[in-house]
């Protein structure tokens, strides 16, 4: 039997005391940095909170453990997004990803009294140059609040951050791409069921946030130019199947406007749906409908499709030049 020679057993035992040393200095290095890291947070708009935390994994890994973990913010919405157990895990050699638990759930809530609770959530954050990639998946959520008897079944999210603040009204404040599966709306329009089988969208919000009130900002934010671009967004609801794609931004009384493009399966649930809520007279419908099956041409998949322009403006929503759905009023506070 070789036996290993007393050089390569010395050296094998200083690389293992080496990384030991490394291990418990870096932990040492995260449990003391917290505190200091949530203070530089708080100085950029956010405010994380825990009442205890504890650094484990050794040794191949470190592992942050928080109890009662909450992270508030003023923008681009003011939210709360709570947890009563929160994991974070990297490798020691990579600190610049982590993988993120909380097996408990979280809690989302909003200042327009509206929440989202959450049950077991799981996904990554990856830093680099300041910036910041965070995609977390979460199943069965439930409203509460404004939003009680919403749910879905489950929600994949994904938001980029960048590593500065925008310059000017081109820049991204945020990027934000979101799947909802199974979703239950509290009501529903005529001629729609409460159940929405897909929803999913990916869009960029260009342009400062200044600090202030979230009326002022968003006042600020609408004078200097700034939108919501659309890249993408598929809705199945029923027998609706629409993808659309454009511009949003905010008028002057701080409600929606913009221009999208729209492909649509099904068109006529639209119409029918606004002849149901008084938006569209019955006598119209037939017209409109006639007009959109002329432009009716093969899908992706075979399916026969309508593009047509979707206009948000004074509070409706038209689809063509038809009138097909009103906006609620919103009130920022």
């Amino acid at each position: 039997m070789r036996r290993t020679p007393p050089i390569v057993a010395a050296v094998l035992i200083l690389a293992l005391a080496a990384y030991t040393g490394y291990w418990f200095y870096s932990a040492h290095r995260l449990r003391d940095g917290l505190g200091p890291w949530a203070a530089a947070q708080q100085k950029a708009g956010y405010d994380i909170t825990w009442r205890s935390a504890v650094v484990e994994g050794f040794p191949f890994a470190f592992r942050l453990r928080f109890a009662d973990a909450a992270l508030a913010a003023e923008r681009p919405l003011p939210y709360r997004l709570a947890s009563p157990a929160l994991r974070l895990t990297a490798a020691p050699w990579n600190l610049a990803d982590w993988h993120v638990t909380a097996p408990q759930g979280a809690t989302l809530a909003t200042q327009a009294a509206a929440s989202l609770a959450m049950g077991a959530v799981e996904g990554t954050v990856a830093t680099a140059g300041g910036g910041a990639r965070i995609a977390l998946q979460a199943a069965g959520l439930t409203g509460g609040g404004l939003a009680q008897g919403l749910a879905a079944d489950a929600a994949d999210v994904q938001v980029t951050l960048p590593a500065h603040p925008p310059a000017s009204h081109t820049d991204p404040a945020l990027s934000l791409s979101l799947t909802l599966a199974q979703t239950v709306l509290p009501a529903s329009p005529p001629g729609f069921g409460r159940k929405i089988a897909t929803l999913t969208l990916a869009a960029t919000l260009d342009g400062r946030l200044p600090d202030g009130p979230l009326d002022r900002t968003l006042a600020a934010w609408r004078d200097d130019g700034g939108t919501l671009v659309l890249q993408t967004a598929h809705l199945v609801w029923d027998d609706l199947d629409a993808t659309l794609a454009g511009t949003l931004a905010l008028d002057s009384d701080l409600q929606p406007i913009g221009a999208l493009s729209a492909t649509v399966a099904h068109p006529d649930a639209l119409i029918d749906a606004a002849v149901a809520t008084g938006m569209l007279k019955e006598r119209f419908a037939s017209v409109i409908k006639t007009v959109l099956a002329a432009l009716a041409h093969p899908g992706a998949n075979g399916q026969s499709v309508v593009t047509a322009p979707i206009t948000l403006q004074e509070g409706q929503v038209f689809l063509g030049p038809a009138a097909v759905a009103r906006l609620p009023h919103l009130t920022w506070k």
